[in-house]
């Protein structure tokens, strides 16, 4: 390892557990901190979920005629 790495692995952790993390937080930002990322997110994912299950439904509409 070298020097500067070895001084990295010496600083104090910031939070002492997930609930302390969780308190500070919803101390810093409130409630919608949590949220913070999920209109980004929603839109990245809801093309995707919406294709999957159509396409899900299609199949599961084609089984019955190819005999499954």
């Amino acid at each position: 390892m070298t020097v500067s790495k070895l001084h990295g692995l010496k600083k104090k952790l910031q939070y002492k557990s997930a609930l302390d993390c969780a308190m500070k937080t919803m101390k810093e930002g409130g409630p919608l901190r949590f949220y913070a990322g999920f209109p980004t997110f929603y839109v990245r994912i809801a093309p995707h979920a919406m294709i999957t299950l159509i396409a899900q439904d299609n199949i599961k509409k084609l089984w019955p005629k190819v005999g499954l």
